[in-house]
């Protein structure tokens, strides 16, 4: 969780440092998705992804694709006024 709250306190530092040359700044946090990282634990592990399927509004685990969708929306022009902004890819888990 240090490691987390350490990146997005970087990524609000560059957000306030850096807006005069056109650049925003925020953060993707995701939820548990079905990568190697982790060892594959989501991905292979039947139980976890269960657990993981069971704790969020969408009822599954997350996949690549969700992350790369909310990633590329940040790259488009028309999000220029949105930086130092946390946004969470998690379907909706543990809320």
């Amino acid at each position: 969780m240090t490691k987390l709250l350490s990146l997005l306190a970087v990524a609000a530092v560059l957000a306030v440092a850096v807006p005069y040359i056109s650049i925003a700044v925020n953060a993707i946090s995701p939820g548990a998705i079905e990568t190697d990282f982790g060892g594959g634990m989501v991905r292979d592990n039947p139980e976890i992804n269960q657990f993981v399927a069971d704790s969020t509004a969408m009822g599954r685990a997350g996949l690549p694709d969700d992350i790369g969708g909310a990633i590329a929306s940040l790259l488009v022009g028309d999000n220029q006024w949105m930086t130092a902004q946390r946004i969470e890819v998690s379907g909706v888990m543990n809320l």
